[in-house]
C-alpha cells in the first residue's frame, strides 16, 4: 500500500508535523510507502517529491494583486489539483492520508475523489470546522460557526490578519462544506474524544468519524530519573492560546527555590510579548530556548524535573504530554480540550482549570514541594504510555481505518 500524506509544510514546525514524520517510518516498518504532498515553502526540509508540490501562496506579499490571488487560491488552488495529477501520475497512491488541507482547497480534495483515492482526514486542529482552525478568538474558546454560520469569524475578525483574511478564511471553510469536499472524506480521525465530540456538533457525521489517539514514543525513548535541580519546562509553539503567559503569571505567584530553572522552548508570535511580560515580573530564572528539533527535545524532557502544558484553547489532545510520559516526566496541564484523556489527575499528573495562573501555580508548588510523588507520577505516565500510547496500538488503528477506507470504495 502507498499513502499519499498531504499537509502544508514539508518540515517539523508543530505537533501535527511531528506526527507526520514518526508515523511514516512506522507505516515503512509495515511495508507500506508514504508520499508527501505539500506546498513548496521556502523551510521545507529535502524531499524526493518536491518537484511535484505547487507553488506557496503568497498571502503576505507587498503586491496587493499577490495577495488577491492568494486569496482566490485558497478558496480553489487549481495549481494545487494540477501538481497533484503530475505527482499521481508518477506515483499512484492507494489512499490519501489528509493532515491539513489548509491553502490546498476544497478543489485538491475533489480531485482526489475524482480519481477514485479514498482519503482520511487527521483532525490535528479544527480546520475542517472552524475558518481559523482553533475554536479560539479574543483569548477565549468559540463555538459561533457552529451550523455553518461562518461569517461569524468574519464579524469577530477571527484571522490573524484582520478583515480580510477573516472573510477569505470564512469563504474557504463554506466551499469546503457547500462543494461537496468534506463529504468525499471517508473517514475522519480525530486524535481525542474530545475532538469526535466537537466534530460531530458542528456537522460532520458520526459514521465517519473514529478516535485514534496520538501514540508516545515508548519505542525509542528510555524514561529515566529526573534530576534534582532540573528545569520546569514549557514546550510548544507560542501562540496565545497555548497558554505560556498564565504560565508565567503563575510563576511569578511563587517562591521558587534558589537555582530552580524554567525553560520555555518554542517559537511564535507571542515571543517578543512572553519575554516582556518575563522581565516585567522579574522573571530571570526563565530561559527563552527557541524551536527544537526532536533530539532537542528529547534532551531538554530528560534534563526536567516536570512539564508544564497551560494551554486556553480546546487542544486537541498534546504530543508534548505524550513526550513528557516517554521519558517518565509527570505534567501540570490545564484540564481544557484532549487534556484529561491523557494526564490523569494525581496519577499521571495534575490539572487545574484552563487561564487560572493561581490554580496553575498551586499544581506546580505540589510538586516542587513533594519529589517523590513527582517521580512515582513520572512512572506511571511511563507505563500508560507504554499500554495506551504504544506506536503499535496507533499503527493497528491507523491499517483498519485505511484499508476500512478502501474497502468502501469497492463496494
Amino acid at each position: 500500500m502507498r499513502v499519499l500524506h498531504l499537509n502544508r509544510f514539508n518540515t517539523v514546525i508543530g505537533g501535527k508535523e511531528r506526527y507526520i514524520a514518526e508515523v511514516k517510518p512506522l507505516l515503512a516498518e509495515r511495508k507500506m510507502s508514504s508520499v508527501e504532498f505539500c506546498l513548496a515553502e521556502a523551510d521545507n526540509a529535502p524531499s524526493p517529491w518536491a518537484a511535484f508540490f505547487p507553488p506557496r501562496l503568497q498571502v503576505n506579499s507587498p503586491n496587493p494583486l499577490r495577495r488577491l490571488e492568494a486569496a482566490a487560491l485558497r478558496v480553489h488552488n487549481w495549481r494545487s489539483v494540477r501538481a497533484l495529477g503530475r505527482l499521481l501520475d508518477h506515483a499512484p497512491c492507494d489512499i490519501a492520508h489528509v493532515h491539513s488541507a489548509h491553502h490546498f482547497s476544497s478543489a485538491t480534495l475533489l480531485a482526489l475523489a475524482r480519481r477514485g483515492i479514498p482519503a482520511v482526514w487527521t483532525l490535528h486542529d479544527y480546520m475542517a470546522i472552524c475558518p481559523v482552525g482553533t475554536l479560539f478568538t479574543k483569548d477565549a474558546t468559540c463555538e459561533r460557526c457552529r451550523g455553518g454560520r461562518f461569517h461569524q469569524a468574519v464579524r469577530h475578525r477571527c484571522a490573524q490578519s484582520g478583515l480580510a483574511g477573516s472573510a477569505v478564511a470564512a469563504l474557504d471553510s463554506a466551499w469546503m462544506r457547500w462543494s461537496g469536499a468534506l463529504a468525499s472524506i471517508r473517514r475522519f480521525i480525530a486524535p481525542s474524544d474530545f475532538v469526535a465530540c466537537k466534530a460531530r456538533a458542528f456537522g460532520l457525521p458520526e459514521d465517519r468519524l473514529t478516535t485514534i489517539h496520538y501514540f508516545a514514543p515508548v519505542d525509542k525513548w528510555p524514561a529515566s530519573a529526573a534530576p534534582d535541580h532540573g528545569p520546569i519546562t514549557f514546550i510548544g509553539r507560542l501562540y496565545r492560546q497555548k497558554g505560556a503567559h498564565v504560565f508565567l503569571e503563575a510563576l511569578s505567584r511563587l517562591h521558587l527555590p534558589g537555582g530552580q530553572r524554567v525553560v520555555i522552548a518554542g517559537d511564535g508570535p507571542e515571543l517578543v510579548r512572553l519575554k516582556a511580560q518575563a522581565e516585567r515580573l522579574g522573571l530571570a530564572q526563565v530561559t527563552f530556548a527557541g524551536a527544537l528539533d526532536e533530539v532537542g527535545v528529547r534532551r531538554l524532557l530528560e534534563e526536567s524535573r516536570f512539564v508544564v502544558v497551560p494551554s486556553i484553547w480546546y487542544e486537541v489532545l498534546g504530543i508534548v504530554i505524550l513526550e513528557a510520559f516517554a521519558v517518565g516526566r509527570p505534567v501540570v496541564a490545564a484540564a481544557v480540550g484532549g487534556i484529561p484523556e491523557v494526564v490523569i489527575h494525581g496519577q499521571t499528573g495534575l490539572l487545574c482549570q484552563p487561564g487560572d495562573a493561581e490554580a496553575l501555580a498551586d499544581q506546580i508548588a505540589t510538586l516542587l514541594a513533594s519529589p517523590t510523588q513527582a517521580a512515582e507520577m513520572g512512572k506511571a505516565a511511563r507505563r500508560y504510555a507504554e499500554t495506551a500510547f504504544s506506536p503499535a496500538r496507533h499503527l493497528d488503528q491507523l491499517i483498519q481505518v485505511y484499508e476500512s477506507a478502501i474497502a468502501e470504495g469497492q463496494r
